[in-house]
């Protein structure tokens, strides 16, 4: 690990990081603020409860940004050549905002399971897969994303995918290529 950061109230703010893992900010209450981390291996940045995660730049990692907890904010981070731009684990009542997940080769944002959640006005640019995929969860509303791949589409490539779960609400994307699927 590089940075492993599990009291409270941390605030991780304009480092650079290379290598291993990113920053894992565990104790809840995080500020974790313009970090870069590159080619982290597992993940870029993780946190917990009650954190803020705010223009990061996370590339060249399985994921991204994994988020899990309850009352998350990602707003404005970029995550460039990853696996899964941005994971949803066991995150509740969180917000995924103006983040821009370009290259990834799996999904730009990638959800299984979570609860009550807002994923609006992200860009998800030139994925392998899914722009958006959500697997599982409840709850969950996609809004007003940016989902497009400038080298067209294969049979299985999708903008956005709803794959499974209940109650998600998918309102006001634009989408360049193929429409929302529903398999669930």
């Amino acid at each position: 690990r590089v940075l492993d950061v599990s009291g409270p109230n941390a605030i991780i703010a304009y480092n650079c990081f290379g290598g291993s893992t990113g920053i894992s900010a565990s104790g809840g209450n995080a500020l974790v603020i313009g970090n870069s981390c590159q080619n982290c291996g597992e993940y870029g940045i993780t946190t917990s409860d009650n954190s803020i995660v705010y223009g990061n730049n996370c590339s060249q990692s399985h994921v991204g940004l994994p988020l899990e907890g309850s009352n998350v904010l990602a707003h404005g981070n970029q995550c460039v050549a990853c696996d899964n731009g941005i994971e949803v684990g066991d995150l509740n009542n969180s917000i995924i905002s103006h983040n821009v997940c370009n290259k990834a080769t799996s999904a730009g944002i990638r959800a299984e399971s979570g609860v009550s959640i807002m994923m609006a006005n992200n860009q998800c640019i030139d994925f392998g897969d899914f722009g958006i995929m959500i697997a599982g969860g409840m709850r969950m509303t996609v809004q007003n994303n940016t989902c497009f791949r400038d080298a067209g589409y294969t049979d299985s490539q999708m903008t956005i995918g709803l794959l499974g779960g209940m109650q998600h609400v998918i309102t006001g994307n634009y989408i360049k290529g193929k429409d929302v699927t529903n398999n669930a």
